[in-house]
């Protein structure tokens, strides 16, 4: 059992290291981006042509919404200075309908703001910022017709823009019911089952407990190890697909 106890600290006390080590290593400046497009309106195909659709005095046939975040994930502040080429959010092939706003934000005093422009005959959102500190950002809510892409360009003195993919928003609550805390004592207790039971017992015991064991005991087992993983993949599934984004930009759906 103390040789149990004694694997359970060393492995809490290497994850612990591992986790500031990789936090200490960490890039000094990171600006992060990401977005996620959805079709809000549309007609369809066989839809009568006296019926028309308008966005202002627009006349459209779609309507989609893209929601774009960009935030600073490095430990130092990025500046307004620092920006050497405008950051310019181009809609190619379409047109953007209306203003841009901000919809969330990691706080006012980064004076985040996104404007309606135009680069290279496409429409443009330009977005800029007084400072990015670490984590800090903005989600920018625009509103447009169909495009052929999406193109995020510009310039940050010394580092380089990254792309997440798609930005996942939503997240369901129940997610959050502790899963990672149960695997992590599952394991300690698993730890000081097979330790104790392969490091104390004398060979011979050893080998007439082994014989004892039936089928059934086993398969019961296994069974268990099997859905207590399951549970896990759920957990690390989850995690891996919020991980990228700061605590501010997300919406837990309950």
């Amino acid at each position: 059992m103390e040789l149990g106890l004694i694997s359970i600290v060393v492995t809490v006390t290497v994850t612990v290291v591992i986790f500031f080590l990789q936090r200490r290593a960490a890039p000094k400046r990171e600006p992060v981006w990401a977005y996620k497009t959805e079709q809000i309106i549309g007609l369809e195909t066989n839809t009568p042509p006296e019926l028309k659709l308008y966005f202002g005095d627009s006349l459209v046939n779609e309507v989609y919404r893209t929601k774009f975040i960009l935030f600073n994930r490095g430990r130092e502040t990025i500046n307004q200075d620092d920006v050497t080429d405008n950051l310019n959010l181009q809609f190619i092939g379409g047109k953007i309908l209306g203003n841009p706003t901000i919809e969330r934000y990691s706080k006012a005093t980064i004076r985040f703001h996104a404007d309606k422009s135009t680069k290279e005959g496409s429409d443009t959102v330009r977005i800029a910022f007084l400072y990015l500190g670490k984590d800090d950002g903005a989600i920018v809510d625009v509103l447009h017709t169909k495009v052929d892409c999406i193109k995020f360009s510009g310039n940050i003195k010394g580092v380089e823009m990254v792309s997440v993919g798609k930005f996942e928003q939503y997240r369901k609550q129940f997610r959050h019911s502790g899963l990672m805390p149960v695997f992590w004592m599952g394991i300690a207790i698993l730890t000081v089952i097979i330790v104790d039971y392969f490091v104390s017992m004398p060979p011979t015991e050893k080998l007439v407990s082994q014989l004892r064991d039936s089928m059934a005991t086993r398969a019961a087992f296994g069974s268990f190890i099997g859905v207590y993983f399951v549970l896990l993949g759920f957990e690390i599934k989850h995690f891996l697909k919020y991980r990228h984004f700061p605590k501010w930009s997300l919406i837990t759906l309950s």
